[in-house]
């Protein structure tokens, strides 16, 4: 390549880079400029999720009792119910089917959760009924609904009333029924509930209405909402409300991207220490993926959560592991004595197929996910998949273009610019897995009998996600003795558990098995406001779930992990062989084995968040263990088909360095996180890091050895002689 011209290239990179990244953190007002509208900085143009920003997240399930719910119902109640909460002047609303039978409805920024709940989820199916029963209006004969002041010209006052407008065929079908049932009454109901009952004592014929008796202008303006945008085609129950403050959602995003950050220079770091110039050209396509990850998902508009940031650290993970498994290619290339252009190309090549086979089973355990799956797994599975297409495209095509430019520039690098000394004995591991394999077995099956006693006699801490009830997060602005706390809360649940949260302990998190309704988590808010004198954003969250969304929960998350665990048993079948297969699907068991065992010995308390960590190490340690299999693939060739035993240990000697090195990188952002992160991103952070550490354990010595007993114990083909 022409010297000059790769220097050129470099420059143009590292420009582009800096200026790609100043606009990525502070945007651009190029308005002032060229007159048109101005960049933004991305992390104002992401789409965040409440758990993040903070605001109100609702699920309805239709009632089913009528008989199966029709798509064409649901879309019907979901634009009934969008333009309620539009009518209310709320931001930017997130209304989703979820499931056959249910709405997700998510706002952003609101004030008055309560009242927005009792909008949206309200039938109002309203009725004129005649005094034989009869039903002679409905909501549908309404033009027009609006709050109007009703003067009462008996008492001579105004009051809060609702005035209906008919349409034409409503307006001719009252004035026949007021003139039918003149000194009789009419009811008015809402969902069977009686507003008025009014006595006709003239015919109406300009078909105007009043509902009048209504407390407040709030009341009658809240019921014209209702009236004007149409009553829900079937009836709907909440089975889960959170309510998440923007205190507590900004800190949640706040701390976790300081702990991303952190993370994220402590991986540089450690590549370039390691991998010297290669480690130099991974960080700097690291930081291009980043950009670019940001960028896709301002796009096209992706919904940031606690689960898809998730996928992102597990994508990063991936990125880091697809340059580390070039790059010891590489370095095994100069240690047998090639030059450092060819160690290149050749590193490279030989890399590929382990890097596609690697990314290609996690993206398709990410698709799996994302068409069976639901809410928290699908966000989990949406930024998994956009990170893997990322971080190939800049691990395979961006670092080598990197590199080879910079070798250019210096001719012919040194051995030592890729961490490889010139007169340094070539090193390698020497564990002895084949002679081994039962020790390494033994092991895990010993905690994970103790996880399966623990699991039969205590089972699993879970939450009010899985088995229903109310939890409530409180900022108090002192510490607290517990025994305070439970001389409110035993008035209601003594069951309750009461634990601190916050920097400072200043924070009390109240979760009871009850379905506390509105009016009692009002009421035990009351008496912490009487007790504790708390402000206006005293209430940090509040999440109220049904047990039957918790059970949905897991059977979509089993459906979807039992789909991707079969797509992944024919990939691997197709590409490997079978025992292969089986044998990663085995280590992948073994990996959320463990964690759910350590999880009921130590009774860590169990979230919704949970499962979209238990598929993060679904995903790395399918990842971790193609890779040894690409090794064992790739040995059998040069040792001989039936070596068995000197494949497995060669294999998993070769990979050692690799699989650590990407542990380590991956953890780091996760340590970082755990850190630097509130109580929420701890306890999601927390499995993913037992399970990645498992997933490092049997992608080398469970995987591996199993395969090796599999292959041991399998009967030889008889070979047929030939006449």
């Amino acid at each position: 390549m022409n010297r000059n011209k790769s220097i050129v290239r470099i420059g143009v990179i590292i420009l582009a880079l800096v200026l790609a990244t100043v606009i990525f953190f502070n945007g651009l007002p190029i308005s002032k400029v060229i007159g048109v509208y101005d960049i933004k900085p991305v992390k104002d143009m992401i789409s965040y999720g409440l758990d993040l920003t903070g605001g109100v997240y609702v699920v309805l399930q239709a009632d089913e009792s009528g008989g199966q719910i029709e798509d064409d119902t649901l879309d019907k109640a979901i634009a009934i119910i969008r333009t309620r909460i539009d009518s209310l002047g709320l931001n930017e609303p997130s209304i989703t089917k979820q499931g056959s039978n249910r709405i997700r409805i998510s706002i952003p920024d609101i004030e008055d959760e309560s009242a927005a709940i009792e909008i949206i989820g309200k039938t109002a199916q309203l009725e004129f009924v005649a005094p034989d029963g009869t039903i002679i209006l409905t909501g549908e004969h309404v033009k027009n609904a609006e709050y109007a002041s009703y003067y009462n010209s008996t008492y001579g006052t105004y009051s809060p009333s609702v005035k209906l407008t008919l349409t034409d065929e409503g307006k001719e079908i009252f004035s026949e029924a007021t003139a039918k049932y003149i000194n009789q009454t009419i009811s008015i109901k809402l969902d069977g509930e009686v507003l008025k009952t009014p006595t006709v004592s003239a015919q109406i014929t300009d078909g105007i209405s009043y509902i009048t008796g209504l407390d407040s202008q709030e009341e009658a303006t809240q019921l014209a909402i209702l009236i004007k945008a149409g009553a829900l085609p079937v009836s709907f129950s909440v089975v889960q409300t959170q309510t998440i403050g923007p205190t507590l959602g900004q800190d949640s995003l706040e701390k976790g991207l300081i702990g991303g950050v952190v993370g994220f220079c402590l991986i540089l770091l450690f590549m370039l220490i390691f991998y010297k110039l290669p480690g130099l050209a991974a960080d700097i396509a690291l930081v291009i993926y980043v950009v670019m990850m940001m960028f896709v998902l301002a796009l096209f508009k992706v919904t940031l959560t606690l689960p898809g940031i998730a996928g992102i650290v597990l994508s990063i993970g991936m990125a880091v592991d697809a340059n580390i498994i070039i790059y010891q290619r590489i370095r095994e290339e100069i240690q047998n004595g090639k030059t450092v252009m060819y160690a290149l190309n050749s590193g490279y090549s030989r890399a590929l197929t382990s890097v596609l086979d690697a990314n290609i089973t996690t993206l398709i355990a990410g698709y799996a996910l994302f068409l069976f799956g639901s809410g928290t797994i699908r966000g989990f599975a949406l930024t998994l998949m956009i990170g893997v297409l990322l971080s190939m495209f800049t691990s395979i095509f961006v670092t080598k273009r990197i590199l080879k430019n910079v070798i250019a520039i210096k001719g012919e690098a040194s051995p030592s610019f890729f961490g490889v000394k010139e007169t340094a004995v070539k090193r390698s591991f020497n564990l002895n897995v084949s002679k081994n394999f039962k020790i390494y077995l033994i092991l895990p099956c010993i905690v994970i009998l103790a996880g399966l006693i623990s699991f039969f006699i205590r089972g699993l801490n879970l939450g009010i996600d899985f088995m229903g009830g109310t939890i409530m997060q409180i900022e108090l602005g002192q510490q607290f003795d517990t025994e305070d706390i439970r001389q409110i809360t035993d008035l209601y649940d003594e069951n309750a558990d009461i634990t601190y949260a916050g920097e400072n302990n200043t924070q009390v998190i109240i979760t009871s098995r009850i379905d506390f309704n509105d009016e009692l988590k009002a009421e035990i808010l009351s008496k912490f406001e009487e007790k504790y004198n708390l402000t206006d954003d005293a209430l940090l969250s509040l999440d109220t779930t049904s047990a039957v969304v918790g059970k949905d929960l897991q059977k979509q998350a089993f459906l979807a992990s039992l789909v991707a665990i079969v797509c992944l048993l024919i990939y691997i079948t197709i590409r490997f062989e079978f025992l292969f297969g089986v044998a990663t699907i085995l280590a992948l068991l073994h990996d959320l084995l463990i964690v759910l065992s350590i999880y009921s010995i130590f009774q860590i308390y169990v979230t919704s968040n949970f499962i979209a960590a238990m598929l993060t190490i679904l995903g790395y340690s399918i990842n971790a263990t193609i890779v040894v299999f690409d090794r064992v693939r790739e040995e059998r060739k040069k040792l001989g088909m039936n070596e068995y035993a000197k494949t497995i240990d060669v294999s998993v000697n070769k990979s050692l360095s690799r699989t650590l090195h990407t542990t380590i990188t991956t953890l780091l952002t996760m340590v970082a996180m755990y850190i630097f992160g509130v109580d929420s991103i701890r306890r999601f952070i927390l499995p993913m890091m037992i399970g990645f550490i498992c997933g490092t354990y049997s992608s080398l010595f469970v995987a591996g050895p199993l395969w090796y007993l599999f292959k041991k114990n399998s009967k030889p083909r008889k070979k047929i002689k030939r006449a």
